[in-house]
């Protein structure tokens, strides 16, 4: 997902009607992203992050060199 965006890399993996949301951001700054309607997640839950708090929500900011997996509901 978000094929167009040159500094976050964005993905869904799918298995066994689970759905996983990765989103890696590889830059030195803050970056707001706005996901598409249909990742976005209210009970979403952080699988793993390398920062201690994350959230999902259509319009975000991630932290500089952030990398967060998303469990969605």
């Amino acid at each position: 997902i978000l094929l167009d965006d040159k500094e976050v890399y964005a993905y869904v993996r799918e298995k066994d009607g689970q759905r996983l949301l990765v989103l890696n951001h590889f830059y030195g700054t803050d970056y707001t992203l706005t996901l598409p309607e249909e990742y976005v997640d209210e009970a979403a839950e952080v699988v793993i992050g390398n920062y201690e708090t994350a959230s999902l929500q259509k319009k975000m900011t991630l932290r500089p060199y952030e990398t967060v997996a998303f469990l969605l509901s």
